[in-house]
């Protein structure tokens, strides 16, 4: 019998229901979140309110946690990642140009439907990249929490469900998604011809003429946009959407330059040594 998990159900119920166990990943998450909030009250207490011990005169602090207790407290420590992952799919991933960019088309609202979202709109670079919205909000209110988009280049997999393997596959699938940007390959390739023409080319080589091609179409956009679509041949069709990957790669390659700083706990830790 198969079931339906809705969000008031919680995974342990849904998955008795089910009759199956509960994957090692969600135990493991629970402990560890109970480990670390413990980890950080102990180290904050341990260096604030050094309490006498029993012998007294001398302070119990870090000096008195165990090596044991030292290592597990050093384990769960956030610490950037030391490289970069390339994307050998993506020629201009490691690009300080492409990057460039990249930034320029992250932070400008004209790939949107209304001219008013813009990647930036959802990942906040003063909220780790996200919004801190319980679902994002772009032309309407999505399914899902925006992932904040920084040290991403570890991750094999891309969108909370991975249904994305590359940084610029994801990075392209909220312009054509009617509840983020709401735009289309097309629409999206005019502008970046009218404003960014010189440093794409610079970086890809020259544009398709899309002079002759309507401002809207899509496999992706509304019934009319994908009626246009359809009536491009079959050579337009692939040079807008190489235009529109390219679009991708140089989103990949500015998102890749975004990496966290200290975590609170590496901090804390750092300043009690």
């Amino acid at each position: 019998m198969q079931y339906a998990c809705s969000r008031r159900i919680s995974l342990r119920a849904c998955q008795r229901n089910r009759g199956e166990p509960r994957p090692y990943a969600v135990r493991r998450l629970g402990r560890l979140a109970a480990q670390l909030t413990i980890a950080v009250a102990s180290a904050w207490l341990g260096c604030t309110a050094h309490p006498q011990d029993s012998q007294g005169g001398r302070t119990a602090g870090l000096d008195q946690w165990t090596p044991d207790e030292k290592a597990q407290l050093a384990a769960m420590r956030l610490t950037p990642a030391a490289t970069v992952n390339v994307d050998p799919s993506n020629r201009v991933a490691a690009s300080p140009e492409a990057a460039q960019l990249g930034k320029l088309l992250f932070n400008d609202p004209r790939f949107s439907r209304n001219s008013a979202i813009s990647c930036a709109s959802c990942h906040h670079p003063d909220k780790q990249f996200q919004d801190g919205l319980p679902r994002a909000l772009g032309l309407s209110e999505g399914v899902r929490r925006t992932m904040p988009v920084v040290d991403v280049t570890t991750g094999p997999w891309y969108f909370w469900d991975g249904r994305k393997d590359s940084l610029w596959a994801q990075a392209v699938g909220p312009l054509e998604d009617q509840k983020e940007h709401g735009g289309n390959r097309l629409h999206d390739a005019h502008v970046l011809q009218d404003h960014y023409r010189r440093s794409y080319e610079a970086l890809f080589g020259p544009m398709p003429d899309l002079s002759g091609l309507p401002q809207n179409a899509s496999p992706l956009g509304t019934e009319t946009e994908k009626a246009a679509w359809q009536k491009l041949d079959s050579q337009s069709r692939a040079g807008v959407s190489r235009v529109f990957a390219n679009m991708g790669k140089a989103l990949a390659a500015y998102e890749a330059t975004l990496r966290f700083g200290d975590s609170p706990l590496r901090s804390i830790c750092r300043w009690c040594e």
